[in-house]
């Protein structure tokens, strides 16, 4: 089963994020992994939320 997400705007939050994450861990030295599972969570609470909103 394949899942189509058409959320207006997916791209860019997906942008959002990657660029959070790059600065948090390149910048400011955070530890990589509670960086990913906070930016995956992030991630599909927007895409949740987007999909509740319709």
């Amino acid at each position: 089963m394949r899942l189509r997400l058409d959320v207006p705007g997916i791209k860019s939050r997906l942008a959002a994020v990657v660029v959070t994450s790059v600065v948090l861990v390149a910048y400011v030295g955070a530890p990589v992994m509670p960086v990913m599972i906070g930016s995956a969570l992030a991630y599909v609470w927007l895409i949740w939320r987007s999909l509740a909103q319709r």
